[in-house]
């Protein structure tokens, strides 16, 4: 009998069983479809994450400085060093550095903004470029950015998010130009920017803010320098120009602690290598669902087996031979279990097309899980209709014929 012939006659059986083939199907379709929709999710939500970090802390080489007992980090402790490891005198050397494109000074922190009777917190920080705004993956929405005047002469002008300007006012427009109080300072609001979830911090809210770096001084009364980023040139080996500036730094500091230096795209690597960890075991979970599925697959197998007895049995007396009654009954699993990953994939690219109007980011919808999801639903039915089908092509035609 030809594999064809088996395909025909394993449909048709199928066809006769229609509840039973369902209710079979039904946890292979269920554990696909969320294994589908899992992967499918979890890399996009990668993928969101990955740029969201990289937009918040950017690109190039991060210099961190840290006490002997690592409980001072300059990247968290803004404001907060009595050594004050970054000053105009560090920049300058980092300058000097062969390999640096530019040196991008920057601060971060907590402030308490009001108006009128409102006071709202607010996460504030700097910008040393229209650049560097840019980066981050914000719009303007009403008014404007700042102008290169600006970003060279401390003036009291600020940029609000949406979410900071409707806690603040009726809407966007109705911020700008107006006068806001900070650190008993009037800052006057020249624009108002909308965040695609680019910022790391909005977690918080949003509710941030943007102030020159060159009015940071003017703002905190101090020269105040709470991050450096380094810019490589084009072309340079990042990896020397690290251990380069670490060198040039440390043999030149005159404070008690280390400097070091991590690159920014790293922090992006290793946040999607956890999440995809994370991915992969939350799928592997639901994945158990396919192993009960493919046990579903071998009890229903062994009841066909012994329901039909008798058709085995009279194949066997005309001819069939062992390996044609098991090559029937193993691809009638195997189409049980193709068909429901097929509906489970089409099931899982539903649910992560739906879920991704709702989390707000595209899932990743990838030809390799499709390919694998009906391979590995194929491969349910061989290893788990292998034993029934085994089952009915040792049976003897005697005793077959004994159940007419």
């Amino acid at each position: 009998m030809s594999i064809i012939e088996n395909i025909r006659m394993a449909l048709i059986s199928l066809r006769d069983n229609k509840m039973r083939t369902f209710l079979t199907m039904i946890s292979i379709i269920i554990g696909l479809a969320s294994v589908i929709a899992i992967v499918s999710i979890g890399r996009g939500a990668s993928d969101n994450i990955t740029n969201s970090v990289l937009s918040s802390v950017g690109t190039g080489l991060s210099i961190q400085y840290s006490t002997n007992d690592d409980s001072n980090s300059a990247m968290f402790s803004i404001g907060q060093n009595e050594d004050k490891p970054f000053t105009s005198r560090e920049l300058h050397l980092l300058e000097q550095v062969p390999g640096v494109a530019s040196v991008i000074p920057k601060n971060t922190e907590f402030v308490n903004l009001n108006y009128l009777d409102k006071n709202q917190s607010v996460i504030m920080e700097s910008l040393d470029s229209q650049m560097e705004f840019d980066q981050t993956e914000n719009i303007i929405l009403s008014g404007r950015g700042f102008t290169d005047t600006e970003f060279e002469q401390a003036q009291s002008n600020i940029l609000i998010s949406d979410g900071l300007a409707k806690a603040l006012f009726t809407n966007s427009n109705d911020a700008v130009g107006q006068s806001v109080v900070l650190k008993n300072r009037l800052y006057t609001i020249i624009g108002t920017y909308g965040s695609s979830g680019g910022n790391m911090f909005s977690m918080f809210g949003d509710k941030t803010m943007y102030l020159p770096f060159s009015s940071w001084e003017l703002y905190s009364g101090e020269e105040q320098i709470g991050q450096v980023t380094v810019i490589p040139a084009e072309g340079a080996d990042v990896a020397v120009l690290g251990q380069n500036i670490e060198q040039t730094l440390n043999s030149n500091k005159v404070v008690s602690g280390d400097y070091k230096v991590q690159n920014l795209e790293k922090i992006g690597e290793q946040v999607s290598n956890v999440f995809s960890i994370m991915t992969t075991f939350i799928a592997f979970i639901a994945g158990i669902s396919l192993f009960v599925g493919g046990l579903g697959v071998t009890n229903i197998m062994y009841v066909s087996v012994v329901e039909r007895t008798h058709e085995i049995g009279l194949r066997k007396a005309l001819g069939a031979t062992p390996s044609r009654i098991l090559s029937q009954f193993l691809i009638e699993a195997m189409i049980i279990t193709t068909l429901g990953g097929i509906i489970g994939i089409i099931f899982g690219l539903l649910i992560s097309y739906i879920a991704s109007i709702f989390v707000g980011f595209a899932a990743v919808l990838s030809p390799d899980i499709i390919i694998i999801g009906t391979l590995f639903s194929m491969l349910i039915g061989a290893v788990f209709g292998t034993f029934p089908a085994r089952k009915a092509s040792k049976m003897q035609p005697i005793d077959a014929l004994r159940s007419l």
